[in-house]
């Protein structure tokens, strides 16, 4: 499993981002306030995410 993570603000707070790859779920990408909240869970086995979809939330700024 490869996991990476980074910080970024909104106009809503400090949410962090975390994405990469687990070999059971396939590629992840989730996103949790500064509360601890999980505000987005996405993944390939169950929600049908791809490397691209994954490139584009990380590089689609946001609004992807």
């Amino acid at each position: 499993m490869s996991r990476y993570w980074f910080q970024k603000q909104t106009a809503n707070g400090d949410i962090t981002v975390s994405y990469g790859y687990d070999h059971a779920l396939g590629y992840f990408y989730q996103e949790e306030s500064a509360d601890g909240a999980l505000l987005t869970d996405l993944d390939s086995l169950f929600g049908g995410l791809t490397g691209v979809q994954l490139a584009e939330r990380l590089c689609g700024g946001e609004n992807a």
